[in-house]
């Protein structure tokens, strides 16, 4: 699923970055009005030829740029003048424009047209980036390890599609490269940078979860990158008298044995407060799938108590007052400072996932 070698997330590299991506966003922005490329509405129609003129086409529900939330369904849909890259192997990186809003929709080329015979393979991605991948099935990746609350969903969730020229026109099922974690908390449990002051969320995996850099492999469906264990979510709008905070945040797949705690952190690791630990499905944390998350201080006391019951019975049940060690067992503190008890692996309350929805 991931090659190359993790970068791993040593403190020294933490030191600055919530500052580089505010940076990076100001560039971002920046970039993609330097790369904004006019839309024709009207589909371009030839007829077949070795090398004609090719109408895109797409159709898959589940893949679009807007997303929205009724009822535990997130849809998506394009929208009207949403640029997509389009390459085979002889042109690269085309830039072509939704003609209409909705679930599907034809593509008009912004400037040149993609010519091709019949069967050709086509490779197609989302969003539209400059400068993309010099490789015809390769989608290049931003940063996902730090990402931002007043960014948009959209501008993290990436998507590719396959297809091959079938009569002058190639029909596109974009599918998603990310899973994505909706999580809800409450502000009270938050800590205020005083460096930023903002709000911020660590969240740690025993698996590879975010990307430092590299591409996405279309044909292979797996990710060449650098990659890390961490995302810092960086909450950078005023959350006063907020009761609660939600945000998605976009990760890499994560196997049914994945792991993931999630911190409050501050001032460059002198406060860093475990929440919530949080077991991967059976099924795994899969693209293209909403995983919602809703942290509580009730939740917390509850999960707690089942977790204290438990080492209980342990503890009586193989004599712990005889152990060589056995600080603070049947104490207050926290699980983790139990001893023998690892911190990631008994925080005050770990959960299952609370819901899960496929992005519709």
């Amino acid at each position: 699923m991931y090659k190359r070698k993790h970068r791993g997330y040593a403190r020294n590299r933490i030191t600055g970055r919530i500052n580089r991506l505010i940076i990076n966003t100001i560039i971002l922005t920046l970039a993609s009005m330097v790369s904004f490329c006019g839309c024709i509405n009207e589909p371009l129609v030839q007829e077949a030829s070795e090398n004609s003129v090719v109408r895109i086409y797409a159709d898959f529900a589940e893949t679009r740029t807007a997303h929205a939330s009724a009822n535990g369904i997130t849809s998506v849909s394009w929208v009207k003048g949403d640029m997509i890259g389009i390459s085979t192997d002889k042109q690269m990186n085309l830039c072509y424009c939704a003609n209409a809003s909705g679930k599907s929709t034809y593509f008009s080329a912004s400037d040149t047209e993609l010519l091709a015979s019949e069967g050709a393979n086509v490779y197609a991605y989302y969003p539209y980036d400059w400068p993309a991948s010099t490789e015809k099935s390769h989608i290049r990746l931003g940063n996902t390890q730090g990402q931002i609350y007043s960014r948009t969903l959209s501008e993290y969730d990436i998507l590719y599609a396959e297809g091959k020229v079938i009569d002058n026109e190639v029909s596109l099922k974009f599918k998603h490269i990310y899973s994505i974690l909706r999580v809800t908390v409450p502000t009270s449990m938050l800590v205020k940078d005083e460096s930023s002051g903002y709000h911020i969320l660590r969240l740690i995996s025993n698996e590879p979860i975010s990307i430092f850099d590299g591409n996405f492999n279309i044909e292979t469906k797996e990710f060449e990158v650098d990659y890390s264990m961490d995302v810092l979510y960086i909450i950078d709008e005023d959350i006063t008298g907020e009761e609660n905070v939600t945000f998605d945040m976009v990760m890499m797949p994560q196997s049914s044995a994945a792991r993931i705690g999630i911190y409050a952190w501050a001032n460059n690791y002198s406060i860093e407060k475990l929440l919530y630990t949080v077991n991967a499905p059976k099924d795994e944390f899969q693209a293209g799938k909403v995983y919602t998350i809703r942290i509580s201080e009730e939740l917390i006391e509850e999960e707690r108590a089942k977790s204290v019951a438990a080492l209980t019975s342990l503890y009586n049940s193989t004599n712990g007052d005889k152990w060589h060690r056995n600080d603070n067992w049947l104490s207050d503190e926290p699980l983790y400072k139990w001893y023998g008890l690892n911190h990631n692996y008994w925080p005050e309350n770990t959960i299952q996932i609370d819901e899960i929805v496929e992005i519709q």
